[in-house]
């Protein structure tokens, strides 16, 4: 199943469009589709409350509240046993960001991300949503490239090791 731009499976509760990067604060109050599927464009999600468990093809993770999970474009998943209520920050990056500023779509990964400065940018971007000015766009688009452009070593908390388990 391949979920649109800007779709999730829970409900989304506010949604802003900054020009190619989509933010969706979604919100999971009943059981959801829990089969595989995928979403076009790359996105990362902030949970804020509740979480998951998430199968891919070689791993399984459990999501939890404050972590950032990051989906490659087309990444097959499936999430199950959502602990109700959850809450998300979902960032889509739509393909038309990358090539406006001549990034390689490619070298966005979740290798490359670092996850302390993510969390940051990830609040910041949300922040700026909820204010909408006629900066609040460029500011967005400045935080993501900010992640794009100076990847780091990804930086894991004891609990993102522990909740990673390769099949």
């Amino acid at each position: 199943l391949q979920l649109e731009n800007g779709k999730y499976l829970g409900s989304n509760k506010r949604s802003w469009d900054a020009n190619g990067i989509l933010v969706r604060e979604t919100e999971y109050h009943n059981k959801v589709f829990e089969g595989w599927h995928y979403h076009k464009n790359y996105h990362l999600t902030f949970i804020l409350q509740g979480g998951n468990r998430e199968q891919r093809k070689n791993k399984e993770l459990e999501a939890l509240p404050g972590e950032i999970v990051f989906y490659e474009s087309g990444e097959l998943h499936r999430n199950f046993n959502t602990k109700h209520p959850s809450r998300n920050i979902n960032i889509e990056i739509e393909t038309r960001f990358f090539s406006g500023y001549d990034l390689d779509v490619t070298s966005f990964t979740a290798a490359t991300l670092n996850y302390t400065n993510a969390k940051f940018a990830l609040l910041k971007t949300y922040h700026e949503c909820l204010t909408m000015d006629e900066h609040s766009q460029t500011a967005i688009h400045a935080l993501l490239l900010s992640l794009m452009t100076s990847p780091g070593k990804i930086e894991k908390t004891d609990s993102d090791r522990k909740s990673t388990r390769l099949n």
